[in-house]
């Protein structure tokens, strides 16, 4: 908890901290404020339900394209990645959804889909936190390898094992490598012993957890919609924690590109289960605003035409997908 309030104050654009002196004397003051506001509120104001929550994995990568371990590496945005997520923006909007504030994580490819999606929702003043908790998964050694190329020199179910496995753990990177985060000016808030040498799925489900519990979830219990653009991993370790997801299930739960995932609660913060009609998926309570499988399908016909003609992606006028 102290963690979260500490990253909080460190990236809030407002400075809150007052001289020591200066929070020895507004103390009692602001006890009692608090006392009047509570009783205030009681009396005139119905409390406010809470909001939503948005899950969103964010754009295809130039190394998921490829098919390497990508991690904590921080490759761009492709233009499929880019198209995924300005359709999940239309998805929003015509399902009236209003965000209030973005949690991604520091990684290149989350901050520009979160870019991509403000854009596409007109509204570029929300406040947006990025926390290096929803961060993916660090590969380890593995980190810039081709899976297939992996699978030759380590064997299939070796691999396999480290990539699907709850607990298993690639063997860590060393902190010369090119790509140990350490070196990194984004993570310079960080301890030593917090930047993953090598982690499991577990290792980074578990890694998100206090950020839903000591912010993201009283921001929803404000009445505020949140967004969290990131990762298949950490996304799917919010679920996780969400809907009490047992280890051996959570390996069921996916997380599409593209295609926002919804959840709403009740006023005692449990998430509400999915309404007659709508998609959902096994283990959880929330709803994909799409089929999952459409945006795919219209993405590869994209790719086909762009074959056809060359540099159709990268025209100046925007290309919404036939979904």
């Amino acid at each position: 908890q102290q963690s979260i309030k500490k990253e909080s104050n460190l990236y809030s654009p407002i400075n809150y901290n007052r001289p020591k002196w200066q929070s020895t004397l507004l103390k009692p003051i602001k006890k009692v404020g608090k006392m009047v506001n509570k009783a205030g509120k009681s009396v005139l104001t119905t409390p406010k339900p809470p909001g939503s929550l948005v899950l969103l994995r964010c754009g295809e990568s130039e190394w998921t394209k490829t098919g390497r371990f990508t991690g904590w590496a921080d490759p761009d945005l492709v233009g499929e990645g880019i198209l995924e997520i300005e359709h999940a923006g239309r998805l929003l909007l015509s399902e009236g959804y209003e965000p209030d504030i973005l949690y991604t994580s520091r990684l290149k490819r989350a901050v520009k889909s979160t870019w991509t999606l403000l854009n596409g929702l007109d509204a570029p003043y929300l406040p947006v936190y990025k926390s290096w908790r929803l961060n993916e998964r660090n590969y380890g050694a593995l980190t810039g390898l081709k899976k297939m190329d992996a699978a030759e020199m380590l064997g299939t179910e070796v691999v396999q094992a480290w990539r699907n496995s709850l607990r298993a753990r690639p063997p860590p990177m060393k902190r010369d490598d090119p790509y140990y985060p350490g070196n990194d000016r984004r993570y310079v808030d960080l301890t030593e012993d917090q930047i993953p040498l090598t982690e499991s799925l577990m290792d980074c489900m578990q890694r998100a957890r206090p950020l839903w519990e000591y912010s993201i979830r009283n921001e929803i219990k404000k009445g505020n919609t949140v967004v969290v653009v990131a990762h298949t991993n950490t996304l799917r370790g919010l679920m996780q924690v969400i809907d009490g997801i047992s280890e051996k299930d959570i390996q069921e739960v996916s997380m599409p590109g593209g295609i926002p995932f919804v959840y709403k609660f009740d006023s005692e913060m449990k998430p509400l289960p999915p309404a007659e009609g709508k998609i959902s998926q096994a283990h959880t309570s929330g709803i994909f605003l799409e089929k999952p499988g459409l945006l795919k399908e219209a993405l590869k016909r994209t790719e086909e035409w762009d074959s056809a003609v060359p540099g159709f992606l990268n025209q100046p006028a925007t290309f919404y997908p036939k979904v």
